[in-house]
């Protein structure tokens, strides 16, 4: 501290660089000292954490990937919501899935996107985890430390922060849980759109924080005054609205299983299944509605959708998605007359499925096939 005599006043400068002294000459008023943070602005900067807020250089920088997908046009990177008739074995397919994840093979006929994955199985059976547990084996049998098994029952906001909580130090990217019905909050009902809306609240918790979330839910078993069971999941119509995705299952005249991959996209695809030993299933047909995913599109634009696609079929079996598309960027580089395909353009129309991405099929092996639309 230093002080003086006359009209000049002490400073006590601290290692700031000024004075907090209001006495001193260089003393800087709070509002204007470096760092200062308004209650405005406070408040603002609060809100803004409150509901997620981005720039769009943020956006695209957090979804650079351009994937919706875990599974492209069949598991959501967000939401998905698997359901049927109890007993069919849709537990035996989300086993499935995880084999598929694990492994890096095929579900159902199409490659997972490629990223390592680790996945959370929340259960509501008694013995639910030995029963995951057991099925996951018959596919991957050693998956170290990558699946974790919990049982869930009644769920609250609570239990969603701590869900989320365990899934973020586990590092999960990947959560199932099985089923909707069990974990509702304590005394609701899956008729009551509050009660389902809280569920998905929670759900939102873990895709807010980077999770895909895979729901096994029913649907009824009752005949309507048509004769027919309905196709929609059961209870309140706020089921639907909240997942991205959905997959029906139910069983086929011919005793194989049937599933309706479809949602909040343009386009829908059925697929005959055949249950196999343990965990296993083999597509018997797939069949993809696509006049519907390339609605209105002028003739040069299908053209060149289909060159694209055929050009993939032709040249890039065996290739990744992300090597195909180096692949396809070298080739449709706009000379020559051919089109103009960058990689980032070729990897989100492959995982969202639209333009030449409608068109092609990922198999095993990294194959590719095209889709051939319906006969008019």
């Amino acid at each position: 501290m230093t002080t003086t005599t006359g009209a000049v006043r002490y400073s006590e400068q601290t290692d700031l660089g000024y004075s907090t002294n209001p006495f001193a000459d260089d003393f800087v008023p709070v509002a204007e000292r470096p760092g200062y943070v308004s209650p405005e602005q406070q408040e603002l900067k609060e809100l803004e954490a409150q509901f997620d807020g981005m720039s769009m250089e943020e956006v695209l920088s957090k979804y650079q990937d351009g994937s919706d997908w875990i599974v492209p046009g069949l598991i959501s990177a967000t939401t998905t919501l698997l359901y049927g008739e109890a007993k069919l074995g849709k537990s035996w397919l989300a086993a499935s899935l995880v084999g598929s994840l694990l492994n890096g093979t095929d579900f159902l006929g199409v490659v997972p996107e490629e990223r390592p994955y680790s996945i959370g199985v929340f259960t509501t059976d008694d013995r639910g985890q030995k029963e995951y547990a057991d099925r996951i084996k018959t596919v991957s049998p050693d998956t170290g430390n990558r699946v974790g098994f919990y049982a869930l029952g009644a769920t609250s906001p609570g239990t969603w922060d701590s869900v989320e909580k365990l899934c973020r130090g586990r590092g999960f990217n990947v959560v199932i849980i099985d089923n909707i019905t069990q974990s509702l909050e304590s005394g609701g009902s899956i008729n009551d759109d509050a009660t389902v809306s809280a569920f998905f609240s929670g759900v939102r918790k873990l895709v807010r924080a980077g999770i895909a979330v895979v729901v096994i839910g029913h649907s009824s078993d009752k005949k309507g005054q048509n004769g027919y069971k309905p196709t929609t999941p059961l209870g309140s119509s706020a089921v639907s609205a909240a997942v991205r995705w959905k997959l029906y299952m139910w069983r086929t005249r011919r005793y194989n299983l049937g599933l309706k991959a479809s949602g909040n996209l343009d386009y829908e695809t059925e697929y005959s299944i055949q249950s196999e030993s343990g965990a296993r299933f083999t597509v018997l047909s797939a069949k993809t509605d696509v006049e519907s995913r390339t609605p209105d599109r002028a003739p040069e634009t299908l053209d060149k959708n289909a060159d694209v696609a055929s050009w993939v079929v032709a040249n890039c079996q065996g290739l990744s998605r992300n090597k195909a598309a180096e692949k396809v960027a070298e080739h449709f580089d706009g000379t020559g007359g051919k089109p103009i395909v960058s990689e980032s353009s070729f990897k989100s129309q492959v995982s969202k499925n639209q333009a030449y991405g409608a068109l092609l099929i990922r198999g095993g092996g990294d194959s590719w096939e095209i889709v051939s639309p319906p006969a008019a």
